[in-house]
C-alpha cells in the first residue's frame, strides 16, 4: 500500500495468486521499478514459495522470479537491489537442516545465480539473516541472529 503526501491511500497491490502472501522487503532500483520480495504460503505442496516481483509505473508486473527450492526453503525473502541491478537475497542452504542461511545474488536478465555465499555447516549453530543492505563502498552487510541450537548467543567465531 502506498500513501501520498496528503496521507491518503494512493495504491494497493493485490496478489492474485489466491495464496497467503507477505511482502518482506521492497525497493525502487536503478531501473526505477518497484521490486518486492514475497513470502508465499500455499494451500498445497509445495507449501512455501519465495517470489521476487518487479512492477512498472502502472503497478503491473513486468518481471518475476520464483525460488527454485520450493517446499524446503525455510528462509524468509529478505534482500536488496545492488547498484548494478542484480538482486542479493537470503536463501536456504540446501542440505543444511540447522537453519544456516546463505546469501545469493541473482542476475535479473538471465535469472541465473551470479554467486552464492554459504556459511560453513556446523551442526550446533543457527544463522538467520534478517536484513541485507549494500553500503556506499559496495560491500554487502547482513544482520540477523547467530545462535547455538540452545539459542544461546555465540560471539566467538562470529562473522
Amino acid at each position: 500500500m502506498s500513501i501520498d503526501s496528503s496521507m491518503h491511500i494512493d495504491t494497493i497491490i493485490i496478489d492474485t495468486t489466491q495464496e497467503i502472501s507477505t511482502i518482506w522487503d521492497d525497493f525502487i532500483g536503478p531501473d526505477s521499478l518497484l521490486t518486492c520480495f514475497y513470502h508465499q504460503v500455499n494451500k498445497f505442496w509445495p507449501n512455501q514459495a519465495r517470489r521476487i516481483i518487479k512492477y512498472g509505473a502502472d503497478f503491473n508486473q513486468v518481471w518475476y522470479y520464483t525460488s527454485d527450492t520450493l517446499g524446503v526453503n525455510t528462509s524468509f525473502p529478505y534482500g536488496t537491489i545492488l547498484r548494478d541491478g542484480r538482486l542479493a537475497f537470503v536463501d536456504f542452504k540446501p542440505g543444511c537442516p540447522t537453519g544456516l542461511n546463505a546469501l545469493r545474488c541473482l542476475d535479473t536478465i538471465t535469472k541465473q545465480n551470479s554467486w552464492m555465499f554459504s556459511f560453513q555447516n556446523v551442526q550446533s549453530w543457527g544463522r538467520k539473516l534478517r536484513s541485507v543492505k549494500q553500503l556506499r563502498n559496495g560491500d554487502i552487510i547482513c544482520t540477523g541472529e547467530y545462535t547455538t541450537k540452545a539459542t544461546e548467543p555465540r560471539i566467538e567465531g562470529s562473522p
